[in-house]
């Protein structure tokens, strides 16, 4: 069984509700179990990624498919800002972004000019610009991933990006008591999707589609060299469906709200399959009409999502917005 096929029966596993959590129907209890899921699911994408690296980066198309996988698990759980993920600027590892100042492109080509190419140590060491998924697709992208300083530049990265989410996957475990024992971590967990979605319908899709005051600009997509900004787009949306979506209902059926419950899961499988439908890039769709026509419905439909979490649901809940690090510039 290939490696991916490996992945891929282990996603299948987990995403069966057998577990005593799934079971209980706890809101809280529910969350801790779909997103520890997710970041198991996480490390062993990062896992196989490393351990094919052992025969090198000859097979491009391979690594490219594999460096997607671990970045679309990453997504996944990627709108969960609380807990381990704060600690050490573990977001920022996974992914430098934005980069305004291109200083991913610029971590690279200093280390593809060293004489030596750096080893795990050196790359957590170094800045967060170049130790995650970001400096992974330059490498995939820009240069020539076969050669030899660029291949144990990726690996070292690969295998920083292994240890990183291996601890944090851990770290979410042992979270567990601290987080079904605070109360404020309900409304924590709401908030953090509403940010989630947030972010989605403000910097990943109306900045970049020039819907912001601002002309139409692909680099401001996240993925925007390898084309899959709409891809990974797609898979953040799939992962508040497995992992925010459970305990939501649960809460909202607890707090009599069955209907805003099944409203919720309506929207975010439209806006999930419309993702999923469109082609995977999003700055190639800025110049083409009929592709920029499906990205604006993508937009209206996550508004759309946006709004009822973030003003109906926070709204039946009593869940108050506050300040949060992605207001301003």
């Amino acid at each position: 069984m290939t490696s991916l096929r490996r992945l891929s029966a282990l996603l299948l596993t987990l995403a069966i509700p057998t577990v005593t959590w799934a079971q209980a129907g706890e809101p809280k209890a529910l969350w801790h179990g779909t997103i520890g899921e997710q970041y198991q699911m996480l490390h062993q994408a990062s896992t196989e990624l490393a351990n094919n690296l052992e025969n090198g980066c000859e097979d491009k198309a391979t690594l490219r498919q594999e460096w997607l996988a671990a970045n679309r698990a990453w997504q996944r759980v990627r709108y969960v800002d609380f807990g381990p993920i704060e600690q050490q600027s573990r977001a920022w590892q996974l992914q430098f972004w934005p980069d305004r100042k291109n200083l991913v492109a610029k971590k690279v080509s200093a280390w593809l000019k060293a004489p030596n190419p750096p080893t795990a140590e050196q790359i957590k060491a170094d800045s967060v610009a170049l130790q995650g998924f970001p400096a992974m697709e330059y490498l995939l992208v820009e240069e020539d991933i076969a050669s030899p300083q660029a291949c144990a530049l990726f690996s070292a990265i690969a295998e920083h990006l292994t240890a990183t989410t291996q601890a944090l996957s851990d770290d979410w475990q042992a979270f567990e008591d601290h987080y079904l024992n605070t109360e404020g971590y309900t409304d924590t967990t709401v908030k953090s999707a509403m940010h989630g979605l947030e972010i989605l319908e403000e910097k990943r899709i109306a900045e970049p589609m020039g819907l912001r005051g601002k002309p139409r600009n692909g680099y401001l997509a996240d993925a925007w060299r390898s084309g899959e900004s709409v891809a990974l787009i797609q898979a953040s949306l799939a992962g508040l469906e497995q992992s925010f979506l459970p305990g939501a209902k649960a809460l909202l059926e607890r707090e009599d709200e069955a209907e805003l419950a099944q409203e919720l899961e309506t929207e975010l499988t439209k806006a999930r399959e419309l993702a999923a439908s469109l082609k995977p890039g999003l700055a190639p769709a800025l110049e083409n009409d009929e592709d920029y026509r499906q990205l604006q419905s993508l937009y209206l439909q996550v508004g759309k999502l946006r709004r009822l979490v973030n003003q109906d649901i926070a709204s039946a809940l009593e869940i108050k917005q506050g300040f949060n690090s992605s207001d301003g510039d």
